[in-house]
């Protein structure tokens, strides 16, 4: 699952760096050395996935 504070064909991301902190969570980097996007994996995020890009009527 991805969350982009920006729309990703503004910025080209140069980088991802794996947070030691959190084997789950990756920062996405701009050319600029900018943060411009998170990127989760863990067992939650495919049922997150779902839900974001259902709609309900």
């Amino acid at each position: 699952m991805f969350i982009y504070f920006t729309l990703v064909s503004k910025y080209k991301i140069s980088s991802t760096i794996e947070l030691e902190v959190n084997e789950y969570l990756e920062l996405d980097i701009d050319e600029g050395g900018r943060i411009v996007g998170i990127e989760f994996f863990c067992p939650i995020t495919s049922k997150l996935s779902r839900i974001a890009g259902s709609r309900k009527n």
